[in-house]
């Protein structure tokens, strides 16, 4: 058994190579358009991004944020005084 080929490509470049394997069992997996993807992912609302980034975040790094953290941003970040 020799180890399988792997053609990539649009339609018309695979098609173009097919006549060469017509005599072998084909597999033929069809990938999303990434441009399509990544416009349908840029849709979705800010929040919801943010909800999903936060859930990766472990409890006990989330436990470490101060509970005042958006109040007193300028304070975190920039170390003015609290107000």
């Amino acid at each position: 058994m020799s180890a399988p080929i792997e053609i990539e490509g649009d339609w018309q470049t695979i098609a173009a190579e097919a006549e060469r394997y017509k005599d072998h069992k084909m597999r033929l997996t069809v990938l999303p358009d990434s441009d399509a993807a990544s416009s349908a992912q840029d849709r979705r609302p800010i929040a919801e991004v943010l909800a999903e980034m936060a859930s990766r975040v472990p409890t006990e790094e989330m436990s470490k944020i101060p509970a005042d953290f958006s109040d007193q941003l300028d304070h975190y970040i920039y170390g003015s005084p609290r107000r």
